[in-house]
């Protein structure tokens, strides 16, 4: 690593550097990261978008220490992460809820975890049940509460946890469309509360540009980073912003490159 890369890295809330990848499959090895540098600052909103299977979940479990990089080094709060698993919080697709605790109880999992006495957690979660739109739910079973209900105590239990740096892996991918707006502009909200420096995977190329202050497309598999794009739009913002310029021209930007690897990618596979 040249010692620009180690200082930039070192500035930098997360970095990675070079990152490579390969699982076996099938008597096989399979590539599934190629070379990927990427970068974020502290409190930035950052999205990754690229075709499925392109390494894009892979990328998240490296940052969160549940999968090791084959090749290449990462970087958290300024320190080469040798041994990331727990610095950082990670909120699925499936919000993981446990059916047989109430909504409270599954908010303060990741605090007992950490061995803070339940009625300290509990005190902690209700604090924020009004700010995150559970309040008056907080008894109920996860089975009573609606899509993005359930999303919302799954972002609280990660919220809850303390860290500076929260993964969203398509957190919103099985929400309808009016919900999944409604869920958007929330969680803008929140980002500006609570100041969290965010890396969000999503398919959904008006989702990344809404939120991002900056998207990652990857190219497919092996991914690596084929385009940064920069989202110079002012905060905060509200959905109308999807309607006008310069959003418009950004979301054809990326459509754009998104056909582009699409269509490089059919004619390796046929060659």
């Amino acid at each position: 690593m040249s010692a620009a890369t180690q200082q930039q890295s070192a500035s930098s809330k997360i970095a990675l550097n070079g990152i490579r990848k390969d699982f076996a499959y099938k008597g096989r090895v399979l590539p599934v990261l190629d070379g990927v540098d990427f970068a974020v600052q502290e409190g930035e909103f950052v999205s990754i978008v690229g075709p499925s299977g392109c390494g894009k979940s892979t990328l998240l479990n490296i940052i969160a220490g549940l999968e090791d990089p084959g090749q290449g080094t990462l970087w958290l709060n300024g320190q080469e992460a040798r041994r990331p698993l727990g610095q950082v919080g990670y909120m699925h697709q499936k919000d993981l809820l446990l059916p047989w605790r109430t909504v409270l109880d599954n908010t303060i999992l990741g605090l007992e975890v950490q061995g803070v006495p339940k009625g300290q957690a509990r005190a902690r979660a209700l604090e924020l049940a009004e700010r995150f739109g559970l309040k008056g739910f907080e008894k109920e079973y996860p089975y009573a509460l609606s899509g993005g209900m359930r999303q919302r105590a799954a972002f609280l239990r990660s919220v809850l946890t303390g860290k500076d740096i929260l993964l969203l892996d398509e957190p919103f991918g099985a929400l309808d469309a009016l919900t999944r707006s409604q869920m958007q502009e929330w969680l803008v909200g929140l980002w500006t509360a609570f100041k969290k420096t965010i890396v969000l995977v999503t398919h959904d190329v008006e989702e990344a540009l809404f939120l991002s202050d900056r998207v990652y497309l990857f190219s497919a598999r092996p991914g690596h980073v084929k385009l940064t794009l920069s989202v110079d739009l002012p905060r905060p913002r509200s959905l109308d912003v999807v309607t006008r310029e310069p959003f418009i021209s950004y979301k054809a930007q990326l459509l754009a490159a998104l056909r582009q690897e699409g269509q490089d990618n059919r004619e390796e596979v046929w060659r």
